[in-house]
């Protein structure tokens, strides 16, 4: 609860910092869209180490599968065998 009471906290400040800002004359659609480009920037930046990161997890819990489906097969076949 305390997370969220500070996002909205430093939601509400930078609101009021953006509308200071305008009344002092600064053009603050140049800094959003600014902002917005800066964030299209680091997402293609990040986008290859991210695509990297979910196929790891991709063969890290696939294995793990394997192994567990494996382990009931054996299972599965060692009791059919016994009865």
């Amino acid at each position: 609860m305390k997370e969220i009471t500070t996002l909205i906290t430093l939601v509400v400040w930078g609101i009021g910092l953006m509308f200071l800002l305008d009344n002092l004359g600064f053009k603050i659609s140049a800094v959003i869209a600014g902002l917005g480009i800066g964030g299209i920037a680091v997402a293609l930046a990040a986008q290859t180490i991210l695509g990297d990161l979910f196929s790891y997890f991709v063969i890290f819990f696939s294995t793990d599968l394997l192994k567990l489906v494996t382990l009931s097969l054996l299972i599965t076949s060692s009791e059919l065998l016994n009865t």
